[in-house]
């Protein structure tokens, strides 16, 4: 029993912190979304050679990492253009991704990207795992780079992508949502959370109730 409310607890204090921070860029026109209270920790911005790093988010909870950047103007407004993939594939393997899946393009949030995941280790050997999408506006590369320990199905938890899935180009003639538009929607799924945790408790008790009660009849 003090097991189970142990875990509960620890649950329940994950999902509690619904407070959601909105990072923009004015200057490059776009914007993304990470919840406080998950370990969540910005870093140090700068210049490398794939381009300048505008978001830099790292989280040892989770054992993750978020990288936003964007290329210098690269003259190609398509994606599909071959030079695009050796890009990606070129900034994966210098991060230690050696291994590679073929890229695959969607639409998220009215944006058009170019996503490639692929496999690497750690320095003790452990498998971790790193996904690089792309986008180009006003013939820019924007590079959204999600890294995390462990197995390619972490792509598919939902967790790693979390961070990216917010990421979209915000247009100059367009308000910023507020934050609270988000604040809502993390609200909803904490209370979605907490009612499943009491459903366990009380299922719980119900199951202990109904074995002493047969015990003494």
């Amino acid at each position: 029993m003090k097991h189970l409310l142990r875990s509960l607890l620890f649950f329940i204090a994950l999902v509690l912190p619904v407070h959601a921070m909105e990072w923009q860029s004015l200057k490059f026109k776009c914007r993304l979304v990470f919840p406080e209270g998950e370990g969540w920790v910005q870093g140090p911005v700068e210049k490398n050679r794939d381009g300048e790093v505008l978001l830099s988010l790292s989280n040892k909870i989770q054992k993750s990492s978020v990288w936003l950047y964007v290329s210098a103007p690269i003259g190609i407004t398509n994606l599909k253009h071959q030079a695009i993939p050796a890009r990606l594939a070129a900034v994966l393997i210098s991060k230690g991704y050696p291994d590679l899946n073929e890229p695959t393009f969607f639409e998220k949030n009215g944006t058009n990207m170019i996503q490639v995941v692929a496999t690497g280790s750690t320095v003790d050997g452990n498998p971790r795992v790193g996904v690089l999408r792309a986008a180009i506006q006003d013939s820019r590369l924007y590079f959204l780079l999600s890294t995390g320990e462990g197995e390619k199905d972490r792509v598919e938890e939902g967790m790693l992508m979390r961070v990216a899935d917010t990421f979209r180009f915000q247009e100059s003639s367009l308000s910023i949502v507020a934050t609270n538009t988000y604040k809502k929607h993390y609200q909803i799924a904490a209370i979605t959370c907490i009612s499943f945790a009491g459903i366990l408790v009380l299922g719980y008790w119900t199951v202990i109730f109904v074995t002493r009660y047969r015990k003494v009849t």
